[in-house]
């Protein structure tokens, strides 16, 4: 679920009522896999979606603070295949990749840098999804 929604405060604020008009904050904390809790604030790569992909895929990244992001594709040899990089304001965004950015169907592993944070994961090109 954290991967596939995005929610924030804007430009509703997040709030609940109850009979009688009383107004509660509401709250709402995700947690990885582990059922530990996703801190907005910190640094998270995403797994590419779609995955498998055959035409377009797309990498999120959420950064704590604004700066360069610099993506690199390697295929299952190690090979270089495709760099980009991006200047990002805080919050979630995303690089966009495509088939003709990458050497034919295959594994690919694609490494996202950012001041300190370093993160790698996988995905897979394929015609046959």
């Amino acid at each position: 679920l954290f991967t596939a929604l995005r929610l924030h405060t804007e430009p509703t604020p997040a709030e609940a009522y109850v009979y009688g008009g009383a107004l509660y904050n509401v709250q709402l904390q995700l947690e990885d896999e582990a059922g530990e809790p996703r801190l907005e604030g910190t640094y998270q790569l995403f797994q590419n979606h779609p995955n498998p992909f055959d035409h377009t895929t797309m990498i999120g990244i959420s950064l704590p603070k604004p700066g360069e992001v610099n993506l690199k594709v390697f295929d299952a040899a190690g090979r270089l295949v495709h760099r980009d990089r991006k200047y990002f304001g805080r919050g979630y965004h995303e690089f966009g990749l495509s088939r003709r950015d990458l050497n034919g169907n295959g594994l690919y592993y694609y490494v996202v840098q950012a001041d300190e944070f370093t993160a790698t994961n996988k995905m897979i090109l394929s015609s046959n999804r």
